[in-house]
């Protein structure tokens, strides 16, 4: 029921998408501060730094982070436009999050949510490089809003510190992750472009998936040969789909529409396909 509650929103956001066209960038930004934040805020209330975790998360965002660096180099080159090249952001709140919470623990939650927030400088790398191509010009005080989550997450780290982990709040975790997904896929669904993608996006697509799972698979391997052992939440996160927001963000921004829903199919048929395998090795 859960799984169908998230899947639902993406048909009902493309229902009502038209009368969504001039309110969806203070929709999307509305979810951040309504969902997101609180999110952010409870996993920091929550999250336990343990050795493993904490070097395993960073190591994720420094490999997601190089891939977005360096797929903005390869925007450089091509003259800018590609969206497909920020594909080394991980799914976090519509795949990794709803997994994590309905097949793992509240501690994989934890783990996923804080690393949402805690990928500050994969965020800033991201949101530079969006930026920087953008068709669209942005208003630079919008800023205030895109960072509230990450506020809200050191804030709750710091009242974790100051009072203690309220432990009977763990319940609610997976509950507001779920909420967050569904929201996401709703305004996934009224982001979507009208045009079917074309064989040239499907091949910017694959280039995606390349920049999708190399660094974070890779940058986990190379964790296990220096003998630390990445938490389960770690190698969902490493083998999800590419962030789904970048529909939005292609709206928000005016990338290519079609390009983005290549690259977020072509990422979650991969991840699709590898996840009964991973659950397995996880079990």
């Amino acid at each position: 029921m859960t799984l169908l509650l998230v899947a639902c929103g993406v048909p009902c956001g493309l229902a009502i998408r038209g009368r969504l066209t001039h309110v969806l960038p203070r929709l999307v930004r509305g979810q951040m501060l309504f969902l997101a934040m609180p999110l952010a805020f409870a996993a920091g209330l929550l999250f336990v730094p343990r050795f493993n975790s904490v070097v395993s998360m960073l190591t994720l965002i420094a490999a997601e982070a190089a891939g977005i660096w360096l797929g903005g180099r390869l925007n450089e080159r091509s003259g800018g436009g590609l969206v497909s090249v920020t594909a080394s952001s991980s799914n976090t709140g519509i795949w990794s999050l709803p997994i994590a919470s309905l097949f793992l623990n509240p501690a994989a939650v934890a783990f996923v949510a804080v690393f949402d927030q805690m990928a500050f400088p994969r965020t800033v790398v991201l949101t530079s490089r969006l930026r920087r191509f953008a068709p669209v010009p942005q208003v630079s005080r919008t800023a205030l809003v895109d960072y509230a989550p990450p506020t809200a997450l050191v804030t709750g780290l710091a009242l974790q510190f100051l009072v203690g982990r309220p432990e009977h709040l763990a319940g609610w975790l997976p509950r507001l992750g779920i909420a967050a997904a569904a929201v996401n896929m709703l305004l996934i669904g009224a982001s979507m472009p009208q045009a079917r993608p074309a064989a040239v996006h499907a091949r910017k697509a694959l280039l995606g998936a390349l920049f999708r799972f190399v660094p974070a698979t890779t940058a986990l391997a190379a964790l296990l040969l220096l003998g630390v052992h990445p938490p389960a939440a770690a190698w969902l996160l490493a083998l999800a789909p590419s962030y789904y927001t970048m529909l939005t963000l292609s709206r928000l921004y005016g990338y290519d529409g079609r390009e983005a829903v290549a690259t977020a199919l072509t990422t979650t048929v991969i991840a699709a396909g590898a996840l009964p395998l991973l659950l397995l090795a996880l079990h």
